[in-house]
């Protein structure tokens, strides 16, 4: 790993450890592994997050999966530190958990990925996750409260990833303004191929990145995010539904037609006269 140097390997002592640990600085905390699973959310501020060979830069409410394998590093970003809740557990607690409540889900923890699951929480799950970290802290982490915690996080606050709670924040940095950029129109409407250009790699490698991080091929991301503003306008404008599609880049009416039933299982017309039907009534 990283030019054959020795990676230090931390260890857990008991079954589990909650805590809620200050860092900054260029080098906050040392390139490392584990011999455990690690969750932490990050609470307040912002730091890189070397994993991997990557780098993401994380901000405010990232809630992140470490396996034991991954091998990563936090560098603060600016001079103000930045606050992690963070929950160290024995893994096998954990492959218990998956065999015997979520047996179908053989990534649940992102087991088979490049990358650690890195969750975006908006303003409500982030309180709601702090109250879950804090409300352990004070307890003894026997089996009993690792379990409990584990099982309470996945049932409220895990979920697979979409195009709309895809934050830029668990994308790496190379692509992280690219996402940000194709959620405009004028990107969007030209595709998976604008997407690249932004990110400044090659189809192939910007593909199989941002499946890996997120679960989604790129076709589906931007697939959604050209339905998400087909369905604004279908609520908010009277242009005609050619037009829509066109809008969000949609060259076969057709094509659309299947894509926004497939999404909304609805048609445009019948959203549209919905959507702009409880309008009316409010």
């Amino acid at each position: 790993m990283d030019n054959g140097m020795h990676i230090p390997r931390n260890r857990l002592f008991g079954t589990a450890t909650f805590s809620r640990v200050k860092l900054s600085g260029p080098k906050a905390y040392r390139l490392h592994d584990h011999e455990f699973g690690e969750i932490f959310c990050l609470d307040k501020g912002s730091f890189r997050h070397h994993v991997n060979g990557e780098d993401f830069t994380l901000s405010t409410g990232t809630l992140v999966l470490i396996r034991p394998w991954d091998c990563h590093s936090f560098h603060g970003v600016t001079h103000r530190p930045f606050y992690l809740n963070l929950v160290c557990f024995d893994w096998r607690i954990f492959q218990y958990l998956r065999q015997r409540y979520f047996p179908d889900q053989e990534t649940l923890y992102g087991e088979a990925e490049d990358f650690p699951r890195m969750i975006s929480l908006n303003e409500y799950q982030l309180k709601r996750v702090r109250s879950l970290f804090l409300s352990h802290f004070s307890k003894c982490s026997d089996r009993f409260t690792i379990e409990r915690f584990l099982l309470n996080l996945f049932a409220e606050f895990y979920s697979p990833q979409t195009s709309s709670n895809i934050s830029a924040s668990t994308l790496p940095d190379w692509m992280a303004e690219a996402w940000r950029r194709i959620h405009e129109p004028e990107y969007f409407r030209l595709g998976v191929n604008e997407f690249c250009r932004l990110s400044g790699r090659s189809r192939e490698h910007t593909s199989r990145v941002f499946h890996k991080i997120t679960g989604l091929t790129l076709e589906q991301a931007i697939r959604q995010l050209r339905m998400d503003h087909a369905a604004l306008l279908l609520e908010a404008s009277s242009l005609e539904i050619i037009d829509i599609a066109l809008e969000c880049g949609f060259q076969s009416l057709s094509h659309f037609y299947v894509c926004f039933q497939k999404t909304y299982q609805t048609s445009p017309l019948a959203y549209r006269r919905r959507a702009q039907g409880k309008m009316y009534e409010s």
